[in-house]
């Protein structure tokens, strides 16, 4: 270990403190202020006296000042003296200070690369790890999807050189273990639900960390737009076949616009498209009360 010797002689010129007429100026000045603390104003009477008193005080507060900086640049004289290599007691620290930052700097460029090698061979040991796991238990690719975020997250603490691996593998298996029963779940709940909620559902665990309750948040979701857009349907084919009905109303026969019980028969000729007729016959199926026959063959119209 290098040791620093300094020689120097400053105990035995130095004081231990620095003596001056503290005292009596204080009191001089506390004389002052108690003269000019706010009990009388400025007048035609003491205007010159008040400008003379003000001059000597600021005078000698310049004074006190000086005397402060002088007896600091001799103190400090001896840091800033030069000796016979040129340089004063300060700029020999500081150039001693420079190279030890240089040698240090050389040590330190040593220590991260080998840091950097040992924490790239951890995380590709980390790697193999995953991969041998996922295909042992033939998982499927995505369920090892969270590794990207874990090593952006564990970084410092998994490839540090003091982790251990029994340490990061026991917390890769449980997250490993955590994702598949999430996995898990969510093909439990969404079992009865559309492939497309199935696909939405599962895109929001693995992008929410494997987290169960944000992707149940998207379930409830999604599940709430398919109601909808089921009762939009339903409503829209039920005003269809109100509007169909219409159509094909008949006016009532018989007295007070009744219709009798006896069945009744009539010959129509509809034009329309194949489309049109193949609705009216839906129509005409699901009303058990009436039934028809072909009497002409369907023919297009010139």
């Amino acid at each position: 270990m290098m040791e620093i010797r300094i020689e120097t002689d400053l105990d035995a010129v130095l004081p231990e403190r620095i003596e001056f007429n503290y005292d009596e100026l204080s009191v001089k000045i506390d004389e002052r202020l108690e003269a000019y603390g706010g009990k009388s104003e400025t007048n035609d009477s003491n205007y010159q006296n008040r400008k003379e008193d003000r001059a000597r005080l600021n005078k000698l507060s310049t004074m006190l000042n000086n005397e402060r900086k002088e007896v600091k640049k001799r103190l400090l004289a001896p840091m800033e003296n030069k000796g016979n290599d040129e340089l004063s007691f300060s700029k020999q620290i500081d150039d001693l200070i420079g190279k030890i930052a240089m040698v240090v700097g050389e040590i330190d460029e040593g220590i991260k690369m080998y840091e950097g090698a040992k924490r790239e061979a951890k995380r590709k040991e980390i790697q193999r790890y995953v991969d041998d796991i996922s295909d042992s238990d033939c998982m499927k690719s995505h369920l090892i999807a969270f590794t990207d975020e874990q090593f952006a997250r564990k970084n410092n603490a998994w490839q540090n050189i003091t982790c251990e691996m029994d340490q990061i593998k026991s917390e890769l298996d449980a997250e490993l273990k955590r994702c598949a029963e999430a996995v898990e779940t969510i093909g439990i709940i969404t079992e009865n639900d559309s492939a497309f909620v199935k696909s939405i559902v599962m895109d929001s665990l693995v992008k929410g960390g494997y987290s169960i309750q944000e992707a149940n948040s998207a379930l409830v979701k999604y599940r709430e737009i398919e109601k909808s857009n089921r009762e939009n349907e339903e409503r829209k084919e039920k005003e269809k076949e109100r509007q169909m009905s219409e159509r094909l109303q008949v006016e009532p026969i018989g007295e007070n616009g009744a219709h009798p019980s006896e069945i009744y028969c009539c010959t129509m000729k509809m034009c329309g498209t194949l489309k049109a007729f193949e609705n009216l016959k839906q129509y005409i199926e699901m009303n058990g009360d009436i039934t028809y026959e072909v009497v002409e063959p369907m023919k297009e119209v010139e």
